[in-house]
């Protein structure tokens, strides 16, 4: 019984040695050069937070990702072609949400000529000048479908934003 004492009062010994020494160094590091971060700060509050999420945002935003454009249309670059897609081609544009449980993804379905079609969402390299393009070739799609289907909750809210002769608004 005594050994285990002594065996358990030796570890906690040394336990407590290293979270001394471990602090005392941050402690002199810090105390020596004040500048020094262990972490950056993460708070959203912090000046840094901003500048690094604004900088994402506009890396983000200004990414065209698979597309070019042209007045008349775009081309959509995938690993197996470079298709040219013509703004007149397109059928039908539906706007979706799919429920991931935990966040929520905007999607975009553009139905081309009959049986063509391709599917591109928030998630995707390009997704916002793609939009800003949408817009341009097809002003009556009301500029602010993809919040409008957020609500509600757990929902897909499948809605068509063009369909050739045809547009609808958003409920």
């Amino acid at each position: 019984m005594s050994i285990v004492g002594i065996k358990n009062g030796f570890l906690f010994g040394w336990v407590s040695f290293m979270f001394f020494s471990i602090g005392s160094s941050f402690f002199l590091i810090k105390l020596f050069y004040p500048p020094f971060k262990w972490v950056n700060d993460p708070t959203p509050k912090s000046e840094e937070f901003f500048e690094k999420a604004k900088s994402d945002f506009e890396e983000e935003y200004s990414d065209y990702g698979p597309f070019s454009f042209a007045d008349e249309g775009f081309f959509i670059q995938s690993k197996d072609e470079n298709r040219f897609i013509k703004w007149s081609q397109i059928q039908r544009l539906s706007g979706f949400k799919r429920d991931y449980l935990t966040t929520d993804c905007i999607c975009l379905l553009v139905e081309y000529d009959p049986d063509l079609h391709f599917e591109i969402t928030e998630e995707h390299a390009g997704w916002y000048q793609f939009l800003n393009r949408l817009h341009e070739a097809f002003p009556s799609i009301q500029k602010n479908w993809d919040i409008e289907i957020t609500t509600p909750a757990f929902e897909t809210n499948w809605t068509i934003l063009y369909e050739r002769d045809k547009i609808f608004q958003p409920k």
